[in-house]
Formats: C-alpha cells, structure tokens, sequence
C-alpha cells in the first residue's frame, strides 16, 4: 500500500507495547501499553521489536491483521514493541484556493460571504430555497438587496433581477426583469422606485413602473391593453393601447374614449350609477360635466339611444327626495312632462340690454297655418302644429333653425343623406352592424316655438287694445 503523498504526512503511525509476564509466550494482539487494539491492513507496514531488537520479517508472522506470532517464544519479562503503519482516506474537500464541486448536500451553520455563486441542475428541483423556522408573528425568511455605496445619488441602481433564457438561435435574452432604484436619497424625504420591464418584439420595454409619484402602466406607449377579467366578464375593466380607450364591460371595437356596457341586465341592474354624497362644511359643484371645445362638431354632444323602446317609455326620468318623486320625464315619442307645468328662458333685465317694444305681430301669426298632420315614422297618430317651409314661405324664416338630419330621416327621404355602418357603437345581439348617416346632402328644418308663443303673445296684445277701442265706441254710440 503505497502512501498518498511523497511523504507519510497522511498516514497513521501506531505503536503497541506489549510486557511478557508470568508464562512464556509467541502471540501479541489486543490492547497494549498504549491502549490501542493491534490493527493493520498490511504486513508489509508493520515493525516488530524484541527487548529493543527490530525483528527480521522471518522472525515473526503478520497475517491475521490483529495479531502477531513470533518465530521464538518471548520468555517473561520480554518487551515486545508492535508498530503498524497506515493509510487514510482524505476527506473530499473543496480547495480554498481553487475552489471545486460539491456533489451533496452542504450544511452550514455560520455565514455564507462571497463575491458570486452559481447554482446548477439538470432537473426542475429548487435550486435555492431559503427557510425560516421562526415562529413568531416577524417577517421571515428575509432577502436583502444592499447597495452599499459611500456616496449614494439620485438614480442608483439598486439590484435587479434578469429572467434569462435563450432564442432559438442560442442567444442568451433578458425576457424579463425587475429594477430597484432610487429615486431621491435626501435624509427624510427618501423616494424610491420598482420597474419591471419585459421583452417585446425583441426589445426591452417597460410593462409596470412603480415611481415616486405615480404607477404607470405601458410607459413606453406600445400597444399592450390593461385588462380586469371578472367572474364572468372577460373585459371588465379594459384599457385599449391600441384604441386609446377606456372600456368596462367590452372589448369590441372603439365606442368612444370611454364606452360601458351591460349584457342582460336584470332587475335594479343598472349600466352606471353616479352618486354624490352629502359631505359637512362643504359647497357641492356639479354631480357631472360634459365639456366640449371643438366647433368643428356635427353630431350631438349628449346623446340618448334606445334600439326597441316600448310605448310611453321614459328616456329621460328626473326624480327628488327619498320617494323619488316624478319631476321631468321626455318620453320615447318626444312628450315632455313636468310637475310644475313651467318651462322659462332666462329673463333678467341685468343681462339684457337695447330693449325696446316689439313691432306688430299681427300679420305674422294670421298668416301662419295651422295645420293637421302625421310623421311618416308613425303614421297612428295625429299631430297638430305648423309646417316649416310654409313659415318660410309667409317670410317667418327666423322662426327656423337646421339641424342634422338622423338615421330615420335618410331612410325616409333619401335627399337628406347617407346612411353608413356605425363601427363607434356595438353590434346588435344578432351581429347587424348599427347604422348612422354618412354624407349630409339636406338638414332638417325645425321651428323655434317658443318665438311663436312670444309673437301670439304680441298678436293677443293687439287684439285686445282693438276690442277695448271697439268696446269705447260702442259705448260711445249707446251714449253710455
């Protein structure tokens, strides 16, 4: 058995002493002088000494591995000295210097302090786990990310976290990451930020961004939507990148910057509720404001659509106090109902100026016609009222104002325009598109009857300064 090493600086040297008394014998084993059992593994690492004399190899037999026979019988009072030499194993260690492989498991019980560490494995198994068998109510296990630098700044880097895989022409890609940094490092007014950035269309881009200020989604501005499903709505709550929109309830084409939509509604259920609370110490603004800066507009700024209402449904219903109490109601024929009966114009003298009488009216309303008529939409009822281009005719053109002709004046009457797809409204349940006029060839003539109340008015007036003066001369005639 050869040692390891030039030198036996890894072996085991034994010495066993064993002292002849009483009876002569030739057998030395178990313990000695030393305390330690005879034990070898070759015959050729073994010396034998008699009374100080090393015995040749003739002189004594070595087979057994825990004896010794010697060729001569040792009479009493011989001392007779055993030294085995041996070999260890040497533990697998890694080199301090070089470092090397643990096949195992490695327990340490101190501080692991290094510079960098890569964990391997061929299969799906954890690689690093950490455990915490703390049982308080504490945070536990921990993992710190420092950056302990001497001169920290704005902006620092703080660690980061690289999800790391290969293309399919073996190139190492980032297809995720995570970024800690700072963001304001004064004393008492520390901000940080959290980014995470993922791969798309073979670049980096940022997905959520965690700021001092704000939380951003999609801050590189890609066409990525931000999509809540519910428990039975695929699309909830969806931002559309692509559309520039804000949906809830529907991810089909753009609706507007804004487009809600309730499927099947039932009892109580309601598209929107708004609700403004009462709140102490304070002055109430608007519950809602449409604002629009555009002159260039050419369709309604509110608009209210109901594809199949039935008869005498409600478009519009305004209600006050607790029992909700009917206030104003416009129904789906156009009737306006309200509880006062009063519709007003803002009349106060402060805000008017060049006031002066009106001229006649009375040749203005003997020559409106009051006519008998029914629309071709609804041809059941009959209406009462006047006829557009017969004002016109009688020279009453301010009386009439234009508007924008609707889907079902087109489909009446061709000359007023076209009618196209509305791709800005939802399909309906059966996948017809909704329509809506394209090209505007003619406007609809309406008439401002408030001016004609005004102008009857006017004509009343005359008419009863007429019956008083016919009433004085009939007087005077009676010699009354």
């Amino acid at each position: 058995m050869a040692y390891i090493g030039v030198s036996p600086s890894n072996g085991v040297r034994r010495v066993h002493t064993y002292t002849v008394s009483g009876s002569s014998t030739d057998t030395f084993s178990g313990a000695g002088a030393e305390g330690t059992s005879l034990s070898y593994k070759d015959s050729n690492f073994v010396d034998v000494y008699q009374n100080g004399v090393k015995l040749g190899d003739a002189d004594y037999t070595a087979t057994s591995g825990t004896s010794i026979v010697l060729g001569t019988t040792a009479s009493d009072g011989d001392i007779v000295v055993v030294v085995t030499f041996d070999v260890f194993s040497v533990a697998d260690t890694v080199s301090k210097a070089d470092g090397g492989t643990f096949d195992g498991n490695v327990t340490f019980a101190g501080t692991i302090t290094g510079t960098s560490a890569t964990l391997s494995t061929a299969d799906n198994t954890a690689q690093l786990t950490l455990k915490s068998t703390d049982a308080d109510a504490n945070a536990g296990p921990l993992l710190d990310m420092k950056r302990d630098s001497s001169s920290p700044a704005d902006g620092d880097f703080l660690g980061q976290l690289n999800f790391i895989a290969e293309n399919d022409a073996s190139q190492e890609v980032t297809y995720a990451q995570i970024t800690g940094r700072t963001v304001d490092v004064t004393d008492g007014t520390e901000d940080g930020r959290i980014a995470i950035k993922t791969m798309r269309n073979g670049s980096s881009r940022s997905a959520l961004d965690f700021n001092s200020g704000e939380t951003v989604f999609n801050d590189d501005g890609d066409d990525v939507d931000f999509r809540v499903e519910g428990d039975g709505d695929a699309s909830l709550f969806l931002v559309d990148a692509g559309e520039d929109n804000v949906k809830i309830g529907t991810g089909a084409g753009n609706l507007g910057k804004f487009a809600i939509m309730q499927q099947a509604a039932g009892a109580q259920e309601r598209i929107a509720y708004f609700e403004m609370a009462p709140a102490s110490g304070t002055s109430a603004n608007n519950a809602m404001v449409i604002a629009v800066n555009n002159n260039n507009m050419v369709q309604p700024i509110l608009r209210i659509h109901h594809e199949n209402p039935a008869a005498n449904q409600e478009f519009i219903f305004c209600t006050k106090t607790g029992s909700n109490t009917n206030i104003f109601t416009v129904d789906e024929d156009g009737d306006v109902l309200t509880v006062s009966g009063s519709v007003g114009t803002i009349s106060d003298q402060r805000i008017k100026q060049d006031i002066t009488d009106a001229n006649s009216q009375w040749e203005d309303i003997k020559a409106i016609k009051v006519r008998n008529y029914k629309f071709k939409s609804d041809p059941s009822k009959t209406l009462l009222g006047v006829i557009a281009q017969e004002l016109e005719s009688a020279g009453m053109n301010g009386l009439i104002k234009e508007t924008n002709p609707s889907v079902a004046d087109c489909e009446i009457d061709s000359s007023f325009g076209t009618i196209v797809d509305d791709d800005s409204m939802s399909p309906l349940e059966d996948g017809t598109k909704r329509k809506k006029v394209g090209e505007v060839k003619s406007k609809v003539k309406t008439v401002r009857w408030s001016v004609i109340y005004m102008k009857a008015i006017k004509a009343l007036q005359e008419a009863m300064t007429r019956i008083e003066s016919l009433e004085a001369e009939v007087k005077a005639l009676k010699g009354e």
